[in-house]
């Protein structure tokens, strides 16, 4: 009997193939209504075995055959070098000598291997970026550490959707949904990822070591190079950055199934809670984006002070042309102007002609000064982790002309301004497979309104930085159409401008939605919207003011117009209070309160 056919006697007398570390390696996951497996893989060449995607034994007989059979293996791409986490966890499985020395039979995973090589791995998370839809849950990718490397210089590992150049913002979050993108991984050095999320997209980092000793770290990065080049659909909600992120890290763990509490969405940082919760990871270490250090810098700098920053930073004024009152606003001016033109760089805002001259004399002006001028202090804000979890159910009491009500709310990921702040984006508001349901004595059951989803930025425009304020709405919901108020489908964008005042964020929004119900006149038409709102968010309480009005521009006739407020309170225990008053119609206007409790999970 040859090697092989020893060891696959011995696999199906031990039923070794439903070791939980080969299921995670193949990404098996169990088919809950017909029993089975099914192998969350799409591409076909990921197999050995034709019938390797339901099949782990099949897989596994395929896999050792190709491992130890009598065929020579072939240096270049042979079994062993295309999978080598399966090849290396087989050899312990079967008992049999053998270590990571065959990695040097492969050029080019040897080549990689090297590249990734690590003492310690994080899981880093960055923060939301609220201009883009496919990015205001944030992100997270792996990061790899080794003695004598400068932490800047240390490689990551990224997982994210290939969706070419020429996708939309909207386009890109539809196809998204639908799992239309292979999902790939690159690597960078750790200060290009910096530069991208700190200083072009404004974005925090937060980097949890991952408690991983050295074979698991072994094991997972072998995985990586198995997954790393399109093997698996990239869903914008379900196998996203972090669910990816997570499949990776449980090979590592695979006793511990890390991927068992996630059906549907995956939100980013519910991954590093979960991690959290089973003592996976440390203490994070934060990265504060560049934005927020100019903001801390800048913060007591009058109006004209921030103007100065800005003419400095883009060429508009020399240093020499500045008179100031002192050496020391002299030296801040010209320390926020660096700051501000690095960002400008990095965002490609700036020529290069205008860069090497406002480079050369800010340099220049910097080193007359006396001595190097201090950062001033950050405050770190609350760890993202520290937040409310995604999951909602909330349960109130509704009174809408005059008929008293019950109303049950589901959200599978929800965050709305007015939810508890700590832990969350200002500005921002997320809700996935959002649901709300009203029960009332008059016959008025029925779905208020669905979120498949939602989101909406509200980011400040400030003396620096011009951010759009936005939203995109996919579901339904009810609105005025002459006297009736039926649901109505709706495929929604809208976008403009915010600004902080003082008492909170005021922002105007002009927009559009397809609507789609049997009341309108044409089945479906188009509505053309403009909201205006004033948010004020803090840690103790948030509200909102808001004033909404819509005409449909073809396909119907009717409009209508809505304005109201809404105020929330944290409780304890993930709880919170949100009291809301709405006024609106379209032949008529009817009042509506409500009141509820939120739980979040």
């Amino acid at each position: 009997m040859t090697q092989a056919a020893e060891l696959q006697a011995r696999i199906d007398e031990e039923e070794i193939y439903l070791e939980p570390t080969w299921l995670a390696l193949l990404a098996y996951r169990p088919l809950p209504l017909r029993g089975g497996w099914a192998s969350q893989a799409d591409r076909p060449d990921y197999f050995l075995s034709p019938e390797g995607k339901h099949d782990p034994r099949g897989e596994m007989m395929a896999a050792v055959q190709a491992f130890f059979g009598t065929e020579p293996q072939n240096p270049d791409g042979g079994a062993r070098c295309r999978f080598p986490a399966r090849f290396l966890w087989l050899q312990g499985a079967l008992g049999l000598e053998g270590d990571i020395a065959f990695v040097q039979q492969c050029p080019e995973l040897r080549t990689w291997y090297r590249s990734v090589a690590a003492d310690s791995v994080s899981i880093d998370f960055a923060s939301a970026f609220l201009e883009s839809p496919s990015s205001t849950f944030g992100h997270t990718f792996l990061h790899f550490h080794r003695a004598g490397v400068p932490p800047l210089l240390s490689p990551t590992s990224n997982y994210a959707a290939d969706s070419g150049k020429n996708t939309g913002q909207v386009a890109f979050v539809v196809q998204g949904l639908l799992g239309g993108f292979p999902g790939i991984v690159d690597e960078l050095p750790f200060y290009r990822r910096l530069r991208t999320y700190g200083d072009v997209d404004g974005r925090d980092v937060w980097q949890y070591p991952l408690h991983l000793n050295a074979d698991q770290i072994r094991l997972l990065q072998l995985h990586l190079w198995e997954v790393k080049d399109g093997v698996f659909d990239y869903d914008f909600l379900g196998e996203n950055c972090s669910y990816r992120t997570l499949a990776l890290i449980s090979v590592a763990h695979s006793k511990l199934d890390l991927l068992a509490g996630f059906k549907r969405e995956v939100v980013p940082i519910d991954t590093i809670r979960t991690l959290r919760q089973l003592g996976l990871v440390g203490e994070p270490i934060y990265w504060p984006s560049a934005m927020r250090t100019l903001s801390r810098r800048t913060s007591e700098f009058s109006f004209k002070e921030k103007r100065l920053v800005v003419a400095i930073a883009t060429g508009e004024l020399s240093p020499d042309d500045v008179v100031l009152g002192s050496e020391s606003d002299r030296a801040h001016i010209l320390a926020a102007a660096a700051q501000y033109s690095s960002i400008l760089i990095h965002r490609g805002s700036l020529d290069f002609e205008t860069r090497d001259r406002v480079t050369r004399t800010i340099v220049r002006e910097r080193l007359k000064l006396n001595g190097p001028l201090p950062s001033p202090p950050l405050d770190v804000p609350s760890r993202p982790d520290d937040g409310h979890g995604g999951t909602m159910l909330s349960l109130g009491w509704i009174n809408r002309h005059g008929i008293d009500g019950v109303e049950l709310g589901f959200a599978g990921f929800q965050h709305e301004r007015i939810d508890p702040l700590p832990g969350y984006q200002r500005g921002a508001e997320i809700v996935f497979l959002g649901l709300r349901y009203r029960i009332d004595g008059d016959g008025g059951n029925g779905v208020e309104r669905l979120d498949l989803l939602r989101i909406e930025s509200t980011m400040p425009t400030t003396v620096f930085f011009s951010q759009p304020a936005w939203s995109l709405h996919l579901g339904a919901v009810r609105k005025a159409v002459d006297s009736r108020r039926p649901l109505v489908g709706t495929l929604a964008y809208a976008y403009g401008w915010a600004v902080d005042v003082g008492l909170g964020v005021a922002a105007l929004r002009l927009g559009a939605s397809l609507d789609s119900a049997p009341e309108l006149r044409g089945g479906m038409a188009m509505e053309g919207l403009i909201r205006s709102e004033l948010t004020r968010q803090s840690d103790w309480w948030s509200s909102q003011i808001f004033v909404e009005h819509g005409r449909y521009v073809f396909g119907d006739h009717s409009h209508r117009l809505d304005y109201g407020f809404s105020i929330g309170v944290p409780l304890p225990w993930q709880q919170s209070i949100a009291l809301e008053f709405r006024r609106g119609g379209a032949d008529r206007q009817t009042n509506q309160f409500l009141l509820e409790v939120r739980q979040f999970f």
